[in-house]
């Protein structure tokens, strides 16, 4: 019992110097080291509670810049867009100043401030922070940036409110990310989204001649599991586009930049035909964020404006891609498609003669040849090779969209049949007769109707006579 109770008063003795480590001593370390940690900088906040920056130069020059979401305006002394990659930098580095060396406390005497270039401040850098302690309300905090160090990569700084009035060292590199001028912060890239995030891309074209002033609309939308299809004037539903095509049309228009600036009036006197646009874009991105812009083609340079903006600029466009927005450009050729790896069944139909080639469940790497309940292994490279042409075959002319295409191939000579594992439907090839062109023939789920390769049909013939292994061997004998 003696025992018991020593064992029992040890434990409480152990819980109470643990609860006073955990809650008292531990607390008291961390506050001590966080206080550490704060003198050691003239300023640490949360970058992303920065809301606006205000850089003043010694001449007098002044910029302002304000938050937007996740990008940032200039605010003053013009309202324009600008360039995150410029104005980030700021923020970081300010939120977090490191002290290299504390010079002197309380310094009030203006021929010290003075050799230390504070009157005036070489820069002045008004940060304004929300504040989480304070209902968000926010606060205004000055930092001053003094002459440059004679001896490393630093310079003099002091904060406004500082109760201490202290003279520190900093990085130089502060200084570097607000040395800039005006046109340094400006947006030069209006269309600058991120590719692989657009979902969906209008272009508007308005008509120059009287007899086509008819607006002209052309739609790139991206669909559930990545693929890409296109509306354009001259189809009459959705259709399929060469993903290739599409994302370089993307990347043509996220690469426009802007060569000149040409207003930025609130009331320009001339908006330079932006009036009456003759291309207007619109890219969505997949969390729903838009970009805009209108473009006015005139003789040797082509105008743009943001739709909400009054800014005015001339812009670069490396590839001509608004004088080739046509459908047959844009359209995937490729109406199979598949992956071989994915094929699970082929079946070829003729009017005498159905083959069947399956692929075996287990061991993916094997095919056969299926007759009834008779099954014959094939050459899976023989076969792999061929379906990868199938596959590969790309439409010569593209006849109708949307369309009976019974109209077309009334009574089909061949049937193809691939099903393929994560597809609903097996992809189902129609061919008829052969023209000039070549073969007209259709894919059932898409009710349209193409021009293909007269080589289409060889593909598929090899594919019905390849040989069971057995019998090959039996004719190498």
């Amino acid at each position: 019992m003696k025992v018991f109770r020593q064992t029992i008063i040890l434990l409480v003795a152990f819980l109470v110097i643990l609860g006073t480590y955990f809650f008292v001593i531990k607390p008291s370390e961390e506050k001590k080291k966080q206080k550490e940690e704060q003198e050691k900088k003239i300023l640490n906040v949360d970058s992303s509670k920065i809301s606006e920056i205000w850089i003043t130069k010694q001449n007098g020059e002044k910029i302002g810049l304000k938050r937007v979401n996740s990008k940032w305006d200039i605010i003053y002394p013009i309202w324009a867009e600008a360039d995150k990659f410029s104005v980030n930098p700021i923020a970081s580095r300010y939120s977090s100043i490191e002290i290299e060396r504390v010079i002197e406390k309380n310094v009030k005497d203006e021929e010290k401030l003075k050799e230390f270039g504070f009157l005036p401040p070489r820069f002045k850098v008004e940060l304004k922070v929300k504040d989480e302690k304070e209902n968000e309300e926010e606060k205004n905090i000055v930092i001053l940036i003094g002459e440059k160090s004679k001896v490393g990569y630093s310079i003099y700084a002091k904060r406004e409110d500082d109760p201490e009035n202290k003279i520190v060292l900093i990085s130089a590199s502060l200084e570097a990310v607000i040395d800039k001028n005006l046109q340094d912060f400006r947006e030069k890239k209006p269309m600058d989204f991120v590719v692989p995030d657009v979902k969906k891309l209008v272009i508007v074209k308005n008509g120059k001649q009287e007899e086509t002033k008819k607006k002209k609309e052309y739609i790139f939308e991206k669909r559930e599991g990545g693929d890409w299809y296109i509306k354009f004037p001259e189809n009459t539903t959705y259709v399929k586009a060469r993903e290739s095509q599409v994302r370089d049309l993307l990347y043509s228009i996220n690469g426009i930049k802007i060569s000149e600036f040409v207003s930025d009036s609130t009331q320009p006197q001339n908006l330079y035909g932006l009036e009456n646009p003759d291309i207007s874009i619109e890219a969505t991105m997949s969390d729903g964020e838009k970009y805009n812009l209108l473009l006015k083609v005139q003789p040797g340079k082509i105008y743009a404006k943001k739709p909400d903006r009054p800014n005015i600029f001339a812009v670069e466009i490396q590839k001509d891609f608004y004088n080739t927005l046509f459908a047959s450009l844009y359209r995937e050729r490729k109406i199979l498609g598949f992956y071989v790896w994915r094929v699970k069944e082929v079946s070829i139909e003729r009017e005498q003669k159905i083959t069947i080639i399956q692929r075996d469940p287990v061991n993916t790497d094997k095919f056969y040849l299926v007759s009834g309940n008779e099954k014959k292994e094939l050459d899976s490279s023989q076969v792999k090779d061929l379906l990868s042409q199938l596959s590969n075959i790309e439409v010569v002319d593209f006849i109708a969209d949307n369309t009976d295409i019974t109209e077309f191939v009334s009574t089909p000579k061949i049937r193809v049949r691939v099903d393929v594992d994560g597809r609903l439907t097996p992809y189902s090839l129609v061919l008829g007769d052969e023209t000039a062109k070549g073969i007209i023939g259709a894919e059932e789920s898409e009710k349209s109707v193409y021009i293909f390769p007269p080589g289409i049909t060889e593909i598929i013939s090899k594919i019905e006579n390849i040989k069971p292994q057995v019998e090959e061997k039996q004719e190498k004998k």
